[in-house]
């Protein structure tokens, strides 16, 4: 038979160990979702030229569809750039005519104050 005092000290170890992993996962979670929290209108124009072009790397289309720009403007222009064209991954497959479309939506959102 298992005495109780060995199951509670079983259960206060795992709250010993918990909490400081989940501390450091929340850490964790919280760095990474930083820089795009922190993405200026001009750092997300540039991420967009990238998409555009065909030369995005690592997490930069989803960087772009999750960020959340402070300026409502910025957040507008992005929404619009999606609704119009679809999702980022696919804009370097769009005809000239569309591009230049996307390339002055992009240029509104650089000119908007950082």
């Amino acid at each position: 038979m298992v005495s109780y005092s060995a199951l509670f000290l079983l259960h206060v170890s795992w709250l010993y160990y918990g909490i400081p992993v989940l501390a450091f996962l929340a850490l964790i979670r919280w760095l990474l979702n930083r820089k795009q929290l922190e993405a200026t209108p001009t750092e997300l124009a540039e991420l967009a030229e990238r998409i555009l072009e065909g030369k995005s790397y690592g997490w930069d289309v989803d960087d772009f569809e999750h960020s959340f720009p402070a300026a409502a403007e910025a957040r507008e222009i992005i929404h619009e750039c999606m609704r119009l064209y679809g999702m980022p991954e696919e804009w370097h497959k769009l005809d000239e005519p569309q591009k230049e479309k996307l390339r002055e939506l992009i240029q509104r959102l650089r000119q908007l104050p950082s």
